[in-house]
C-alpha cells in the first residue's frame, strides 16, 4: 500500500531506525513462508497496543465511554491492560472536551482515512532502568526501558499524523509508607498526544516496518 509506505518513510530517521530494529523480526519469514517467530516481540506488542488504544478513543464519544478511574475505554482484551500496567507508571489521562470535538468528530465520522481522537497524557517512569518484567527487563535481548516505550509511542503517533510532546514531573514527596507508583524513582515523564485527526486508522504500522 503506497500510503502506508509513505507514512512509514516519513517517520523521523531515529524513530524509524528503532522501530525497524525492534519490530522487523516479526515480519521476517523463513524460506517455507512461515513466520520465524510465532509470538510477537515485546516491542510489537507495545506498538499494537498503543495503536489500537488511540484508535479506540476515536470511538469513545463521551466521558461515559472512558473509565475515568483508569483512563481506558473498555474495548481491549485483558492482556492489553496487563501490558499497559507494565509500561505505564500510572493510567493515562484522557481529555475529552465538550466543545469543538463534536463538530470535528461528525466531519470525520464516515471518512475512510481519518478519525478524531482526544488529547491523552501517558505517564512513564523517568527511571530508565527498565519497565517491570518477569525476565529481568529484557525481551529478545532488548531492554524494556521507559525511553524505549516512549519512542514506540512517538512512532505510532507520527505514522498516524498525530502531534506528540514530552515533559517531566519531579518526584512527589509522598507520605511515609505511600505505595503510589508516581512517588517512586526519579519522577515521571509525561508523553502528551495532542487531540486531532488520526490518519489512516485502517493501516497498521507493523505492516510497513522495513
Amino acid at each position: 500500500d503506497d500510503m502506508g509506505e509513505k507514512l512509514f518513510r516519513a517517520l523521523r530517521p531515529r524513530i524509524r531506525s528503532v522501530v525497524s530494529r525492534s519490530c522487523a523480526l516479526v515480519n521476517a519469514r523463513l524460506e517455507d513462508g512461515h513466520l520465524a517467530n510465532d509470538a510477537p516481540s515485546f516491542a510489537c506488542q507495545v506498538v499494537e497496543a498503543f495503536e489500537s488504544y488511540l484508535i479506540s478513543l476515536a470511538l469513545a464519544g463521551s466521558k461515559k465511554d472512558v473509565a475515568s478511574c483508569v483512563g481506558y475505554p473498555p474495548k481491549h482484551p485483558r492482556q492489553v491492560y496487563d501490558l499497559f500496567d507494565e509500561v505505564f507508571s500510572s493510567p493515562p489521562k484522557v481529555v475529552i472536551r465538550s466543545r469543538g470535538r463534536g463538530e470535528a468528530s461528525s466531519r470525520y465520522a464516515k471518512h475512510p482515512h481519518a478519525v478524531v481522537v482526544p488529547t491523552v497524557h501517558f505517564y512513564f517512569s523517568a527511571d530508565d532502568n527498565g519497565a517491570k518484567s518477569d525476565n529481568g527487563g529484557k525481551d529478545d535481548g532488548r531492554v524494556r526501558s521507559s525511553a524505549f516505550c516512549r519512542i514506540l509511542l512517538y512512532a505510532v503517533c507520527q505514522f498516524h499524523g498525530l502531534e506528540s510532546s514530552s515533559s517531566a514531573i519531579a518526584p512527589k514527596k509522598g507520605k511515609r509508607g505511600s505505595k503510589s507508583r508516581k512517588c517512586k524513582g526519579r519522577g515521571v515523564k509525561v508523553a502528551t498526544v495532542q487531540g486531532g485527526v488520526l490518519l489512516a486508522p485502517a493501516l497498521k504500522l507493523l505492516d510497513y516496518v522495513e
